[in-house]
């Protein structure tokens, strides 16, 4: 049984939360609060395995709530937000410990739009209720010697993370140097309207620069490039360039069609890294890299936020080696021939 929580200034959204979950069998709506200051005391009165937590609130905030609680309670959230696309409020959550975020439907009153958010909404609860809480284990304060050009053994990475799966993304990215020896390509499936502020906010969290994969980017090392998922790329030249006729193909910018791509420029100096997700969008990408003689190095499901794409993808053999998320930053680094000194 999941007990939860559930806190939102907005009536309606309170009426929403109740009706969503008020009637699942694996679900035991704790309370619902009205603002930060009851959120705070909810959860210090109940032992909860989820709080569902808004971010705009008069007086204290959802960042203000989460650094409240985090120290001394650490519990897993999921922050429920209107505007998550459009600041970086959101991605500061993930930062001060939150698992995850789900934008608010614009529209309750519109029936299809209601039955989409309230299975979207489901969905992310019981995954985030699933996860475990995770820290890395990598010092941050432990310099990185950077390898002599070509003792990388990759010319490339890619990292694959579908829904749920980037939990894992902020640690794994601050373990890379600001002279990262290779072009990192991140494919996060993120909505696209996001993709942006999401980038935004990685650049300003880890020392490797990192920006949006953008029409006739040209590919450097020392670059982690967030790919715009629902659009269709592919690499000329030495340059990521946008396909006119796949820019509206969602097929276009998903996993299976972003890491076979790579696959097909990069072969067998092409490193992958599986961080986790749901569905099986990205097997057969994965499954391109290995006949390419790629490596792919798959998240550990055990310590997975999201394990159903890792544990299919060593299901099928796909793994090259399989990492606790603990290991994960050391063993890209140790992959790379980069060492810590």
């Amino acid at each position: 049984m999941i007990r939860l929580a559930a806190v939102d200034d907005s009536a309606m959204v309170r009426e929403f939360l109740s009706s969503v979950f008020k009637d699942q069998p694996d679900i035991e709506v704790v309370d619902i609060g009205t603002n930060g200051a009851e959120a705070i005391d909810i959860v210090r009165k109940n032992k909860l395995d989820v709080l569902v937590l808004d971010l705009e609130m008069p007086g204290i905030g959802g960042l203000d709530v989460l650094k409240a609680i985090m120290q001394d309670t650490p519990l897993k959230v999921l922050v429920y937000t209107t505007h998550g696309e459009k600041s970086l409020a959101a991605f500061q959550a993930l930062r001060l410990g939150a698992l995850e975020f789900l934008n608010k439907p614009d529209n309750l009153l519109d029936g299809v739009k209601f039955e989409s958010a309230r299975q979207k909404l489901l969905e992310r609860v019981r995954a985030v209720a699933a996860a475990t809480l995770q820290t890395s284990a990598l010092d941050p304060t432990v310099a990185p010697r950077v390898p002599p050009p070509g003792d990388c053994p990759f010319t490339a990475v890619a990292i694959a993370a579908t829904s749920g799966g980037t939990t894992p993304l902020l640690p794994l990215l601050r373990s890379l140097p600001a002279s990262m020896p290779v072009p990192v390509f991140l494919f996060p499936h993120l909505n696209s309207a996001m993709t942006a502020g999401f980038a935004e906010w990685l650049n300003s969290e880890v020392s490797v620069r990192v920006t949006v994969l953008a029409d006739r980017s040209r590919i450097a090392s020392e670059t982690v490039y967030v790919a715009n998922t629902g659009r269709g790329y592919e690499i000329r030249d030495g340059h990521w360039c946008c396909v006119p006729e796949h820019a509206a193909d969602p097929a276009a910018g998903g996993l299976d069609a972003s890491l076979s791509h790579v696959a097909g420029v990069y072969g067998a100096r092409l490193l992958a890294i599986l961080l986790g997700g749901i569905g099986v969008d990205g097997i057969e990408g994965l499954a391109t890299i290995r006949k390419a003689g790629g490596q792919v190095m798959v998240l550990d499901p055990g310590t997975a936020y999201t394990p159903d794409l890792p544990a299919a993808a060593i299901r099928q053999g796909l793994a090259s080696e399989v990492v606790p998320f603990a290991r994960l930053g050391q063993r890209v680094l140790e992959a790379c021939a980069i060492r810590r000194t």
